[in-house]
């Protein structure tokens, strides 16, 4: 399953983990961890709870709102009791 991963340290790897959070539409204030695995490929934690791993040339599909951010933007409404 997987390869190591390191933490972002050059710029280099901070382009790619910029690259991948464009890929999938994320906004930096979103992401709680980012990886660059021995492959090339990003691995980015959203708030939502969302692994999403990226390898470069790809496009992969856009994460939803909730995914990313973990906000309901239309939660459901309390039941009332009787």
């Amino acid at each position: 399953m997987g390869g190591s991963a390191k933490k972002a340290s050059g710029s280099s790897d901070a382009s790619k983990i910029s690259e991948a959070r464009a890929a999938f539409g994320v906004e930096e204030k979103h992401v709680v961890d980012a990886a660059v695995r021995d492959d090339g490929s990003v691995v980015l934690v959203t708030a939502g709870g969302t692994k999403a791993v990226w390898k470069p040339g790809t496009k992969p599909e856009k994460l939803g709102r909730v995914a990313a951010t973990g906000i309901n933007p239309n939660p459901k409404k309390p039941r009332r009791l009787l």
